[in-house]
């Protein structure tokens, strides 16, 4: 294994252990291990998460990427710090099925183990890199727990929408809540990577619809000062500065730095739905499109509270003059701003008690779905810290996981929880 001496501690420690112990267990099933981020481009620091891609063979039992997925997830929850560890294949990383692990290690990755695979690989088309990259800006600012990211603690979303425009994630604190985090176990820290991520998300999303590549996202600020260069060229480039490369994630104790950060908060917000007022214009012209983008758009259109004559227009023309996924999406977007969203009945509801599993983006999850007097419960099984019942009721928001949605047309041997600002993941009833 071969982990670079320059990568700091606690970090080299932990991805020695970690991808030792995986390539130990999974030795003929492992194609490759890279290491990307901060790790890869030199610029972590002690609290800095280690991220990575796990390369399974093509020839490999299917059921070895499922035991790697486990063991991921295994090993992660014991780490000192955030680890997270995508598993794919070489074909889906050459089809871009991750856009995200692709470009990580075609241009910011770091080789530790197996084969070096990325003179094979190519970055995607402008056009799906944008998508991408602007569906992770939404991600962070709609605060998917589910996803292996650190976001705000306080969530901004009602009803499984995301309001616009957005409110600070605690407008009453002094850093409006952008100053704490909770990690994949659950548990909220002090922490100033929720405003350094948001901002560099927001960055390298709208650099993105410039058809310009943040591959080493160390050089988002220089990327974004080259393709963008407009007003808030200042708020992105501060932002690094201060909270990752002086303070290292950490909140400062002096006035001054106190001060500062505070005008870079209130500054990350006007930002932030700056970048929602951007996405609704992408938005409106990928319904133009062709294929998924159009489904995509008239989905992600209904999950956000843009409240105006264009957007519902634009809906109702697409649900009157299409058809089959096209039309329902559309039309599901426009109930959802009206209120009218079809709900289940309590008999249908009651059918889907039992264990379901389902494939997320921090590997598989299992979830626990109860009868109670107060209706059903959803609990969790990830980590100790997470096992707590979830009111889910008939169609509630899930503070944890999302919106549950029990759609009427479908066996009772299945759900789905649509996450905000992330897909509809199918959970299967386990017999």
């Amino acid at each position: 294994m071969a982990i670079p001496q320059s990568f700091p501690e606690p970090g080299r420690t932990v991805a020695h252990e970690v991808l030792t112990a995986l390539t130990d267990e999974f030795q003929t099933a492992i194609q490759a291990c890279f290491i990307t981020g901060s790790y890869a481009n030199g610029t972590a620091v002690p609290s800095s998460d280690l991220d990575g891609v796990i390369v399974i063979a093509d020839s490999a039992d299917p059921l070895h990427r499922v035991q790697v997925g486990d063991s991921v997830q295994r090993l992660s929850a014991r780490a000192q710090i955030e680890v997270s560890l995508d598993v794919l294949t070489l074909d889906e990383l050459l089809q871009h099925l991750d856009v995200h692990a692709s470009v990580a290690v075609k241009g910011d990755s770091v080789l530790v183990a197996g084969e070096d695979i990325r003179s094979k690989l190519a970055l995607p088309p402008p056009s799906l890199y944008a998508r991408w990259m602007t569906d992770f800006a939404f991600t962070l600012l709609s605060q998917v727990p589910l996803l292996p990211i650190p976001v705000p603690a306080v969530l901004r979303r009602t009803g499984g929408t995301v309001p616009y425009p957005l409110s600070a994630p605690d407008p009453v604190a002094e850093f409006l809540g952008y100053d704490t985090c909770r990690t994949k176990s659950g548990a909220p820290i002090p922490s100033l990577k929720p405003i350094e991520k948001s901002v560099r998300g927001v960055a390298v999303a709208i650099s993105s619809l410039r058809g310009a590549y943040s591959a080493d996202r160390s050089r988002y600020v220089e990327t974004y000062i080259d393709a963008v260069g407009d007003e808030w060229t200042e708020l992105v480039a501060e932002t690094y500065a201060l909270c990752k490369q002086k303070l290292l994630y950490e909140v400062p104790e002096s006035k001054a730095d106190r001060l500062k950060l505070r005008r870079i908060c209130e500054r990350t917000l006007e930002f932030e739905n700056h970048f929602l007022r951007v996405y609704r214009r992408y938005l409106l012209e990928l319904l133009k499109a062709d294929g998924e983008d159009v489904v995509f758009a008239a989905k992600r259109l209904g999950q956000i509270e843009y409240d105006d004559e264009e957007v519902k227009n634009s809906l109702t023309e697409i649900a009157s003059t299409s058809s089959g996924e096209l039309s329902k999406s559309a039309c599901h977007s426009l109930a959802r701003k009206s209120g009218d969203a079809p709900k289940p009945s309590a008999s249908q509801m009651q059918a889907r008690v039992g264990d379901y599993r389902g494939d997320t983006a921090i590997g598989p999850l299992t979830v626990e779905v109860r009868s109670s007097p107060d209706g059903l419960l959803i609990h969790p099984q990830v980590a100790p810290s997470r096992t707590a019942a979830q009111p889910i009721g008939i169609r509630a928001f899930d503070t944890t996981y999302g919106l549950v949605v029990f759609p009427p047309d479908s066996p009772c041997a299945s759900l789905d929880v649509e996450i905000t600002g992330g897909p509809t993941i199918p959970f299967r009833r386990i017999v």
